[in-house]
């Protein structure tokens, strides 16, 4: 997966998820808002025909935590949960 910046301040951030839909993009932001840190986390795919597989992502922390650590601490959350499933199987 290829990550594109658009926009990046000490609490927001904007990215493409380059390659990714909205199924992926759909459960990081599941994961975001879990983040008491985050106080806004959405995305938006441009055109279904012809965006699909380049959402971009939209998020804003309250400035205890930088928008890139609460995307690597989702993204953490997420591999964690995906390990304890492949462990149940």
């Amino acid at each position: 997966m290829e990550l594109n910046i658009l926009s990046e301040s000490d609490t927001a951030m904007e990215l493409v998820f380059v390659g990714e839909n909205h199924t992926f993009a759909n459960l990081i932001r599941s994961y975001l808002e879990q983040d008491p840190a985050v106080v806004f986390s959405a995305y938006r795919v441009s055109h279904p025909l012809l965006d699909y597989e380049k959402p971009v992502m939209f998020i804003k922390t309250d400035g205890t935590k930088s928008p890139r650590q609460a995307l690597t601490d989702a993204n953490e959350m997420l591999k964690a949960t995906l390990h304890e499933m492949k462990d149940q199987l």
